[in-house]
């Protein structure tokens, strides 16, 4: 009953979009995420090579901190929007940057926007679907989105430069913005009136 309740008119939509916005967000974060120190090692900066992570979780405490009243002013879909679109500029501005600062910098803003995606997906994908059948469509969208991440990290690794896999993941990034576009029913501020 949950299966066809899942693949019919305006859930199976939800539920594509949700599993495709899912699959960009892990392809993007997980592989720059995993990624990142070998990359400024190749720049010849090994010396911030673990540094850059602390300076990446930095990023992410500060996402959460400011992820509530951001999604409360602007809602969760202009708020996935917004970041989404913004880890996209500020991942081609890191494959622009040489310098140690900089690199560590845009590490910490580009994880910020990161963190605040993962918490309002996580809160959007929740709240978007009907109680019948909302802890399916969640785990199926997330387990569909991992897979994401497990081409993303393999990709890293084949590719002839990590520039070009960084490129790919800046791209996904901005193609999940503009899938963001396509959610159309805004959850923030809203009584789930259906919540068990």
């Amino acid at each position: 009953a949950k299966l066809a309740q899942l693949t019919h008119g305006s859930l199976l939509r939800l539920h594509l979009l949700s599993c495709s916005v899912a699959w960009c967000l892990n392809f993007a974060s997980k592989g720059s995420e995993i990624w990142v120190g070998v990359y400024v090692e190749r720049l010849g900066l090994r010396h911030i090579s673990r540094s850059i992570y602390f300076f990446s979780l930095g990023g992410k405490v500060l996402g959460d901190l400011v992820n509530v009243k951001l999604s409360e002013r602007l809602g969760r879909i202009r708020t996935l929007q917004l970041c989404f679109i913004s880890s996209s500029a500020l991942l081609f501005c890191f494959l622009a940057a040489s310098s140690a600062p900089s690199l560590l910098l845009l590490a910490a803003a580009q994880n910020f926007f990161v963190d605040i995606i993962w918490c309002n997906m996580y809160t959007y994908l929740a709240e978007a679907f009907p109680t019948s059948v909302r802890s399916s469509a969640f785990g199926i969208s997330m387990g569909v989105g991992r897979s994401g991440a497990v081409v993303s990290t393999a990709l890293g690794g084949v590719l002839p430069a990590l520039e070009v896999a960084f490129a790919l993941y800046g791209g996904a990034f901005f193609l999940g913005g503009l899938l963001c576009l396509c959610f159309k029913l805004e959850t923030s501020g809203r009584s789930l009136a259906d919540v068990v």
